[in-house]
């Protein structure tokens, strides 16, 4: 993702697809989506590139006959274009430039077309050439938003109008007054109750992948839409807090999901679920600040339900991350903590999943407002665990290809030489004197028992004491 919001408006797309396009000497510049230029600022390349009608049947015969360009993770045919997939982040669609121009001209957006210069590394907005920048608030075609108010399909619309609120959320840009005041209207006219799981999840996962989701979540809200569709969140507004948070528990909320640093919609939906049980558990007592007992497992009750409204359950990997998370944001780890202790939350807690717990944190004191450095509790407790993990890695007399019963039956009596002697081969075997083998290490075994040097730490006193006799 670009570091910061000018970048994203001055990026040049991916080197990859440079490469690509100069490698076919196909034109310096492309037209490229509404919809592609949001999913490029939040930290994912899709790409909708026009060449001329004889390159792209040029190309389409190599697919066919398989001689695909090298370097490629994929390439797949469609009807109307080719799908060249350079990476999990990184996509481009190639069309004929006629058939690119009509799927623009139609495609349902109230936002305009955009072109990048890859001579000039700027992004432009075609007819009038001119740069777009950060401070220029996202505007709408007045002809769009006409065609879009006369439509029938109302599924369509609605789509539509929430693709608006996301791109703004993607981009991390303001909507023009007039395009406000279009979606506060439009939304008024519509119906976001039941809405399919399908369009839930389409606008849910959008908006948790965008540079600042809270803008989108702030739309939502000031349109009527969100106590329909997240409800849990919307009953969160204007609900205070205590000394230790500077917002309250809905923009809490929302800039916690904006403070995860990468478009991880995992750790996005456990910072923004992680206190909506505070709404539940909310206890307030003359001259006393609000507590909020026990709010993390009513919290978990809510992300459920969220999980289940939105299809994201049927994911059982991303479900089961997230719940975790929610459930266990409230750990607290103290210098009193033995060796013991430690071993006994890492086997509830992988150091996979401490990382997720720190950066879910972090994310929990930006949106508190507060220093975006850890507690110290939780860095010693990060260096407590790598402690034990290195030392659990560090090989050990289990590790050996044999034990004490194959050493007895090789006529070593169990006694305090057998632990010794198993010492003496796991320092062989770690130094490489030997191979870690059932053989070599009986007959080595026998050489140490059978000696009674300061070398092998075994002394002449214990083989009398075990009645051997060599």
């Amino acid at each position: 993702m670009p570091e910061s919001r000018e970048q994203c408006f001055h990026i040049q797309p991916h080197p990859r697809v440079i490469e690509l396009l100069n490698a076919r000497t196909w034109p310096s510049s492309f037209r490229i989506s509404a919809i592609s230029l949001p999913w490029l600022c939040s930290g994912i390349g899709r790409y909708l590139v026009g060449i001329t009608d004889q390159n792209y049947a040029d190309l389409r015969r190599q697919v066919e006959d398989g001689l695909l360009p090298g370097g490629l993770d994929s390439v797949r045919l469609r009807s109307d274009h080719i799908l060249f997939v350079l990476s999990s982040a990184v996509q481009i669609r190639l069309y004929p430039d006629a058939k690119l121009a009509a799927k623009l001209d139609l495609e349902p957006t109230v936002l305009g077309q955009y072109a990048y210069d890859t001579l000039g590394q700027t992004w432009v907005d075609g007819p009038s050439a001119q740069n777009w920048t950060a401070d220029r608030p996202l505007e709408g075609r007045p002809d769009a938003m006409e065609r879009i108010d006369t439509m029938a399909d109302t599924t369509a619309r609605r789509q539509i109008l929430l693709d608006t609120i996301a791109t703004s959320a993607m981009l991390d840009q303001e909507l023009a007054p007039e395009l406000t005041n279009w979606v506060l209207g439009t939304a008024a006219e519509l119906d976001f109750k039941n809405m399919p799981r399908k369009q839930l999840r389409r606008i849910f996962k959008r908006i948790l992948i965008a540079r600042k989701p809270s803008r989108a979540f702030l739309l939502l809200h000031q349109a009527g839409i969100l106590m329909h569709i997240l409800p849990e969140l919307a009953r969160a507004w204007d609900l205070g807090q205590n000394r230790h948070h500077k917002y309250d528990i809905f923009y809490h909320s929302i800039y916690s999901c904006d403070a995860v640093q990468v478009p991880d919609p995992g750790l996005r939906m456990a910072a923004l679920c992680h206190d909506l049980g505070k709404v539940d558990t909310r206890q307030v007592q003359d001259g006393h600040d609000p507590t909020f007992h026990n709010h993390e497992m009513v919290s978990v009750k809510h992300t459920r339900s969220i999980l289940h409204r939105f299809g994201l359950a049927y994911d059982r990997e991303f479900a089961k991350r997230v719940l975790f998370l929610v459930r266990n944001h409230m750990f607290h780890y103290t210098s009193e903590w033995s060796d013991k202790a430690v071993r006994r939350f890492m086997k509830k807690v992988s150091m996979a999943q401490l990382q997720d717990l720190i950066a879910l944190r972090l994310a929990d004191r930006k949106g508190s407002g507060k220093s975006s450095q850890l507690p110290r509790a939780i860095l010693a407790l990060q260096a407590h665990m790598e402690t034990i993990q290195a030392e659990s890695e560090q090989p050990s007399v289990r590790d050996l290809m044999v034990n004490g019963r194959d050493l007895i039956a090789a006529g070593i009596p169990a006694s305090p030489i057998m632990g010794k002697i198993l010492d003496q081969l796991l320092l062989a075997v770690v130094n490489q004197q030997i191979p870690n083998e059932k053989d070599v290490l009986i007959q080595q075994a026998r050489q140490y028992f059978q000696e009674a040097g300061v070398d092998t730490g075994i002394s002449a006193a214990d083989i009398v004491q075990t009645g051997a006799t060599g």
